[in-house]
């Protein structure tokens, strides 16, 4: 079990202490709520959690496949709703350089599915993942 310290920063801002690695992350409100953006927001980490979550699902997969992972890049994009303010998408674009497989196409399409993060989100968020390929 992973345990954490949220400290105040100031206006808008928390320091978040992981208790076993003494790792910091500073948060701040994003620009859309009335903050500075001037880092990762609470619902950035939640973002990047499904992102990072989804990478390391599928890194098997591509490394089976012969990929370069230094190649591969995944762009993740966060919508709001204002009323209630909340998450309502996930937006992932995995970036590949090469054509996969339709096998592979397919896994690497349903394996968000797999990501435990994307399961304990609520059912109202929307997770899309879209393939391409750098050409």
């Amino acid at each position: 079990m992973s345990k954490y310290t949220v400290k105040y920063g100031d206006k808008g801002r928390c320091r978040i202490v992981h208790q076993l690695n003494k790792t910091e992350i500073v948060t701040d409100l994003p620009p859309e709520y009335g903050g500075a953006g001037r880092s990762y927001s609470s619902t950035d980490l939640v973002t990047a959690a499904v992102g990072s979550c989804y990478f390391s699902t599928i890194e098997d997969m591509l490394q089976r496949n012969h990929y370069d992972l230094d190649e591969v890049t995944l762009e993740v994009a966060k919508h709001l709703s204002h009323q209630p303010k909340q998450l309502k998408a996930i937006d992932m674009q995995l970036n590949l350089p090469k054509q996969p497989s339709e096998k592979l196409y397919k896994q690497l399409g349903k394996a968000i599915n797999l990501c435990p993060v994307k399961r304990s989100l609520s059912k109202g968020i929307t997770v899309s993942v879209i393939i391409h390929v750098n050409r």
